[in-house]
């Protein structure tokens, strides 16, 4: 049992669910990074509010930079909302260690 859908059909529907299919797996990306610093950065502080913002704000910042630099690549442009969807996915893998911290202490 399948759908028959026209090839037009099919390609009308990978271009609808591209979009959105590409900035989730931007977001998961950016919330495996930030889940990397986090760690890293347990080994250099024990203040938690120093250690939370640092992840955020490095994590953001190399999103920025990545965007920067895409606009020197031929093909590709730099957009501010890729960062803004980038730090969506901090901010919420980074919420979601803290929320995991606290409910194990």
């Amino acid at each position: 049992m399948g759908i028959d859908l026209t090839e037009e059909e099919k390609l009308a529907l990978a271009s609808a669910i591209e979009g959105p299919v590409r900035k989730t797996a931007h977001m998961t990306e950016y919330g495996i990074l930030a889940a990397a610093v986090w760690f890293a950065l347990c080994f250099w502080t024990n203040n938690k509010s120093v250690l939370y913002f640092s992840t955020v704000v490095f994590c953001v910042f190399y999103a920025a930079t990545d965007e920067i630099h895409q606009l020197f690549v031929k093909g590709r442009s730099g957009q501010f909302e890729d960062v803004l969807i980038d730090a969506v996915g901090v901010v919420i893998a980074t919420g979601l260690i803290y929320l995991l911290k606290k409910r194990r202490t």
